[in-house]
Order: structure tokens, then sequence, then C-alpha cells
């Protein structure tokens, strides 16, 4: 159990590295690319990515015993079953949202920041999809825990920042457009790779108990 415990407590420390780096890199790389203007609007545009992360996490705090539990009984049919049903739910939670935002954003943007940040309205409809993706893999930053796979979260984590680095590279014009694209595609990319971790993960551990 020692083993496991330097493990978890390893890959947990990489994960929270990897991931706090992915959130700097896009505004370092953004301002080299595009300058520090752009910058500045993608900072207002990535306000739904914030209030996703903020959201999930009493979400996946909850959830995050009952993942446990059923990976202990080893109840992975369940497992993937209780994760559908948060994927759907988070869709169409940020489906709506995705809606409402792309036509409120034109007027409550200008009207709380001003007209000098009309810029950032199509970033930040942008971004609402991305947003809506997390919102619906919020479980998997308890799933690796949950069935003592810490390393998974690793792994994602870095494919996560070789593909947002990729994208904004490929994407970036000279404002924030390029770079909201970048993590959005990346979020939605990242939403179908963690639906495919659970179900091989379900899938594994069927071929072991039979």
């Amino acid at each position: 159990w020692v083993r496991a415990l330097i493990a978890f407590g390893f890959h947990t420390s990489v994960t929270t590295t990897v991931t706090g780096a992915n959130k700097w890199l896009v505004p370092v790389l953004l301002g080299a690319l595009a300058g520090p203007a752009a910058v500045g609007v993608f900072a207002v545009a990535y306000l739904p990515i914030t209030l996703a992360n903020a959201a999930t996490g009493p979400l996946r705090l909850s959830m995050f015993p009952e993942q446990v539990k059923l990976a202990a009984n080893r109840r992975m049919d369940l497992l993937y079953r209780s994760i559908l049903g948060y994927t759907r739910i988070g869709l169409a939670a940020g489906t709506t949202v995705v809606v409402v935002g792309w036509f409120l954003l034109p007027w409550l943007v200008p009207a709380l920041l001003g007209s000098a940040y009309e810029s950032a309205v199509t970033p930040t409809r942008v971004l609402l999809v991305g947003a809506a993706a997390q919102l619906a893999y919020g479980w998997a930053k308890t799933f690796p825990a949950a069935v003592g796979r810490p390393a998974i979260r690793t792994l994602v984590s870095l494919l996560e920042m070789a593909l947002t680095v990729t994208l904004l590279i490929v994407l970036t014009g000279d404002d924030a457009d390029g770079a909201a694209i970048a993590v959005s595609a990346t979020s939605a990319a990242m939403l179908w790779v963690w639906l495919g971790v659970a179900r091989r993960h379900r899938l594994s551990a069927r071929s072991q108990t039979d």
C-alpha cells in the first residue's frame, strides 16, 4: 500500500503541475503570437471556462465517494452508467447555456465591460462550447483516483497540453479568436478521450472478472 500511496502522490503532483502550466501557457503563447491586447481579450473571454470548473467542483466531491464504492465493489458497469448519466446531464445543461449565452453575450459583454471589449464577444461565444464540454466530463478529475489509476490523469493531462499548444500555434492569428477555438476544440476532444478511457477500463475490468 505504501508503493500505491507514493504513486498516487507522485501522479497528483505531476497532474497539478501540468494542469497549472496548461493554463498559463495559453496566455504566454498567445501574447507571443498575437500581442498583449489579445491576451487581455482572452482573459475576459475565458470566464465561461472558469465558471464551468467552479460549477463542477461540488458535483465532483459529491460523486467521488460513490465512484470509489462502485470501483471497490468491482461494479464497473454501474460506474460507467453513472458516468454516462453525468455526461448527458452536463451536455444538456451546457447546451442550454451555449444557446442562451450565444444570443445574450453581444449585449452583455459591452454592457458590463464597455464598448472597448466588444472584440471579446466572439471568443467568449467559442469558449462557451469548451465550457459545455468541461461540464460534461467533470467526473474525469476524480475517476482515475476512484479506480486506483492516477497515472491515467497524468497521461491525459499531458495529451491535453500537447493538443492545446499545437492548436494554439496553428490557429492563432492576430486576435484571441484562434486561441478560443484551440481551447474549445481541446476540451471537446478531451470529452471523447475520457469517455474512451472509462469505457476501456470497464471492458478491462469485465474481462478480468470473466
